[in-house]
């Protein structure tokens, strides 16, 4: 597992004690792989360029946007700078309190066929929380009331008729 290159990749916005203390906490739990830390800060007004620029100078891979991006696209740009066989996309407010990579190493090899990983997470009161969303179906938005579901539809109008939201 030592010579897989992991690109670890994390958004900050306005948020550079958590930054540094996730970026902290990857240095010093990480070590079952090689990795580059690779920050994307979204045009942040409370100097978290020049604390990470200090604290990290040449450990973490600076990319900095005109303008706030947003996490995906954020993200997107990261994974322009990655060199590593694997991504992981890190929140800045996440603390890593194990090394995760041996697990999800593991974890993988035992399976074909995996495009993504998620993880259990722990909140501050070490309780476990979500790290994701649902996907719904088209029938499900439908019987949430979601507004505009047509915007989800593919542009084939012959094989869908338009039902307004109630």
């Amino acid at each position: 597992m030592n010579d897989i290159l992991v690109s670890i990749i994390i958004v900050n916005y306005n948020t550079c004690p958590l930054t540094c203390a996730c970026i902290d906490s990857i240095f010093q739990n990480v070590h079952s792989c090689k990795f580059e830390v690779i920050l994307v800060d979204n045009a942040s007004s409370d100097n978290s360029i020049i604390e990470i620029k200090r604290r990290y100078a040449s450990s973490v891979k600076l990319v900095a946007s005109d303008s706030n991006l947003g996490f995906g696209r954020a993200n997107n740009l990261g994974v322009k700078h990655a060199f590593g066989q694997y991504l992981f996309l890190l929140n800045s407010d996440t603390v890593l309190r194990n090394d995760p990579f041996s697990y999800f190493f593991e974890f993988l090899h035992r399976r074909e066929n995996i495009g993504a990983l998620g993880a259990y997470l722990k909140d501050g009161n070490r309780v476990y929380t979500k790290s994701g969303g649902n996907f719904y179906s088209m029938s499900k938005y439908l019987m949430m009331g979601v507004k505009r579901f047509f915007l989800f539809l593919p542009m084939k109008k012959s094989r869908y008729r338009m039902i307004p939201a109630k």
